[in-house]
């Protein structure tokens, strides 16, 4: 306590001294002086008062700041327990369950990434666009619901409106070309890394990345395990990169 006072008595002088030696009050009673007006000597003791207490304001005011401040760090290194909690499962056709009431029978070809949330509600749920082979794939918005599985939707940049939904007819393509070019081993696995970014109803956000894991003889689609990443506050509608 004592070493305390003794910081708060330092920093009121500090700006006591700052505000009585420094300023524009002070600059225009030196003009006016200066100019060969009188100040009374109680005009001096008014602003040494009203100096003062604004000194005391403003040595308050610094531990203010400072305790906002750390708080903020501190809220910003800790992860929140209750929060949304994502990684890649799979890659399939969507089912029916994950299918709007008022579908169309269009909308049952489409394919995409099948997301486990393992915590809270997470909002503005989007895998980030990636390439394979020099094709886009992407994805749009949606919202997972907290312990539970959902589904995003992932397409090709391409022509056909058939092509679009085969994911994995382009990532064995490119394995192909990878092992007839040499650059990816025969025999061995082809990898796309994934970027998920979400956030909670604080407006939280967070990333979830992994690698799509493609396996050329078996045919399969399998993801490695998810790194979760904090990203700080974020504007409802999306999270960015």
């Amino acid at each position: 306590m004592v070493q305390r006072l003794l910081e708060f008595i330092k920093a009121v002088c500090r700006h006591w001294g700052s505000l009585v030696t420094g300023g524009s009050v002070i600059g225009a009673l030196g003009v006016w002086q200066g100019a060969g007006h009188a100040v009374y000597p109680w005009i001096y003791w008014v602003v040494a008062i009203v100096a003062l207490f604004t000194s005391f304001f403003k040595a308050w005011n610094d531990q203010v700041e400072i305790a906002i401040r750390a708080g903020t760090e501190k809220a910003e290194l800790e992860w929140p327990a209750d929060r949304p909690k994502l990684s890649f499962v799979a890659w399939g056709l969507v089912t029916p369950d994950h299918l709007p009431p008022d579908y169309s029978p269009a909308m049952a070809s489409q394919t995409g990434f099948y997301l486990s949330n393992d915590g809270s509600v997470a909002l503005d749920v989007r895998v980030h666009d990636f390439l394979v082979g020099g094709t886009r794939a992407k994805s749009k918005n949606v919202r997972i619901e907290a312990k539970s599985v959902g589904f995003a939707m992932v397409w090709l940049e391409c022509p056909s409106p058939i092509f679009k939904w085969r994911l994995d007819q382009q990532l064995a393509q490119t394995a192909i070309d990878g092992a007839n070019n040499h650059t990816i081993p025969y025999g061995g696995e082809f990898r796309v890394h994934l970027r998920v970014t979400y956030r909670d109803f604080g407006n939280l956000g967070y990333a979830s990345e992994a690698d799509l894991v493609f396996h050329r003889h078996l045919g399969r689609i399998e993801f490695s395990s998810p790194i979760q990443t904090k990203l700080g506050l974020q504007r409802p509608g999306g999270c960015v990169d």
